[in-house]
């Protein structure tokens, strides 16, 4: 018994009302708190120290059968008097909560009269017991419940889980949106670069397949794609795309887009891989040797995000050279492999590069 005067009452109840009745039956006698329903239950009974605890048996989130078994196994709240409440049924609920290790069953609607005097009861150490035949008949449906009750919550943790991750992936989705919008906007701004992003994806995912790349790396590539530029959004576009060479401080200043588009990606859950390849797609091939530190996957990405934006700069018209043939292109990846280009992907992109040249230039079926 609490220490106190007045014993302690902790009720765990689903509907106001019901909590409402049970303090106004019970408030001139006991003190009556309500349980969180949001807490962990054996955290909640160890900061009030209750002398009786109220459990109706249906709960929105878990079964007052479950909560009398947690109780149970506690060391110090072990031998705690718990009172159910719940309809009267003829499959025998009360008797199954008796097994489950309840004090007593008490059925609604609750009288004002016995009520009190039961919970009484229940504080001076009296229990509704059954018989051991009792027992045994119903401790079988005792198991069945508690199965039902846990696929019940299985069942409501699933559907929870699918309604956050669709809410997830439409946020992400709405994201990516805004993101792509914005890249697109950089390239309408200068007349040289519109289309960029979608040629150089275009171009990257073609050339991964033809080394392999599959499943969810390509996704990560085709967004790395559509986003590499997005780190121009700090550049003054009007200054760098003049007509003539670029100067050595302006090359400096657009050199930095990548990491400018790695802070802005980096900030995204959901694009931490293609924030590390939009860093290094201007990474040269033989520049990897001092950053071990990048994952294969990563390294390969990124290569072929380099070779598709360089191989799509030469064939474009740009402010500063007239674009070339897809020959000349190819000498140059060529010439620079080993060096600024993987090898091994100036191969493969040697090998399709004829075939995105004719889908290209092929007029929409």
């Amino acid at each position: 018994m609490n220490s106190e005067t007045r014993p302690r009452i902790i009720t765990y109840l689903a509907r106001p009302e019901t909590r409402l009745l049970v303090a106004a039956m019970l408030g001139p006698r006991y003190d009556v708190l309500d349980a969180p329903l949001d807490l962990p239950l054996l955290e909640t009974l160890h900061a009030m120290e209750p002398d009786l605890l109220i459990v109706e048996m249906e709960l929105p989130e878990i079964s007052g059968l479950e909560i009398v078994c947690r109780v149970r196994k506690d060391p110090v709240f072990g031998e705690l008097p718990v009172v159910t409440l719940g309809h009267a049924t003829d499959g025998g609920g009360h008797k199954v909560a008796l097994v489950a290790g309840c004090t007593g069953y008490i059925s609604f609607p609750l009288d004002p009269v016995l009520f009190p005097r039961r919970i009484q009861d229940f504080l001076e150490g009296k229990k509704d017991e059954l018989d051991l035949k009792e027992h045994l008949q119903y401790y079988r449906r005792f198991t069945e419940v508690l199965i039902e009750k846990l696929e019940q919550r299985l069942e409501r943790l699933e559907k929870k889980t699918r309604a956050l991750e669709a809410e997830r992936e439409r946020q992400d989705a709405l994201t990516l949106q805004v993101l792509t919008s914005m890249a697109k906007l950089i390239e309408t701004k200068d007349t040289y670069t519109r289309g960029h992003s979608v040629r150089v994806t275009r171009y990257a995912l073609a050339l991964a397949r033809e080394v392999g790349l599959a499943g969810e790396d390509l996704k990560v590539l085709e967004r790395a794609g559509q986003l590499h530029d997005i780190g121009k959004v700090s550049i003054d576009l009007k200054q760098i795309h003049k007509p003539g060479p670029l100067t050595p401080e302006e090359w400096a200043l657009i050199r930095q887009h990548p990491e400018t588009g790695h802070t802005i990606l980096a900030a995204i859950a959901f694009l931490k891989d293609e924030a590390l390849v939009v860093r290094h797609h201007h990474q040269r091939f033989e520049g990897y040797e001092k950053h071990p530190e990048i994952p294969r996957r990563i390294r390969l990405m990124a290569s072929i995000l380099t070779l598709a934006d360089s191989y799509d700069a030469m064939t474009s018209q740009r402010s500063y050279n007239s674009p070339r043939s897809t020959d000349d292109a190819l000498k140059e990846l060529d010439r620079c492999s080993g060096t600024q280009f993987d090898p091994q992907l100036v191969k493969a992109f040697k090998r399709i590069a004829k075939t995105l040249e004719q889908d290209a230039n092929d007029p929409p079926g």
